[in-house]
């Protein structure tokens, strides 16, 4: 009888702690703060000076007053996930992307493509444009920007037509 006991009560330890539905990941701290605490918006002009369009991926993001400090961490899905459900916009290939931004900071940028066979490569920067690819295709390309308040993703997607 004891060893009945003893296994029903294992059995139901086992089952209640697999039943337990994982946790999902915390996107942001606190909605207000992320909403508030934001690094600055990203701008993609081309030559004749329109605007392309973009997501913020990931950031984290840190602003300081006096002697308090407020941060905030948001996460993102990977910029392939992100660029698979925006429209691309379709452009002339070498066609060049001056990457600025909504304040006068200027961060140390890194750019990366990421190509529909899934493979990922570094794009070349001169000062802050880029120049598209001559190859037809669609291309999602991701902007990762560092400030000393923190770092930020943007990702956009084109159509070399």
């Amino acid at each position: 009888m004891r060893y009945f006991v003893i296994s029903i009560f294992l059995i139901s330890v086992f089952l209640s702690g697999c039943s337990t539905p994982p946790s999902s990941p915390q996107k942001a701290v606190d909605t207000k703060t992320s909403q508030r605490i934001k690094p600055p918006e990203i701008q993609l002009a081309l030559s004749d000076d329109a605007l392309l369009y973009s997501e913020h991926g990931a950031y984290n993001w840190t602003e300081r007053n006096g002697d308090t400090e407020e941060s905030v961490s948001v996460e993102a899905d990977t910029p392939t996930v992100i660029g698979a459900r925006m429209d691309a916009v379709e452009l002339k290939p070498e066609e060049k992307v001056a990457i600025k931004f909504d304040s006068d900071s200027v961060p140390e940028l890194e750019v990366f493509v990421h190509l529909e066979d899934g493979n990922t490569e570094e794009v070349a920067l001169e000062g802050n444009t880029i120049v598209l690819p001559s190859d037809i295709g669609r291309y999602i390309y991701e902007v990762n920007g560092e400030w000393p308040e923190g770092t930020a993703s943007y990702i956009f997607v084109v159509e070399i037509k």
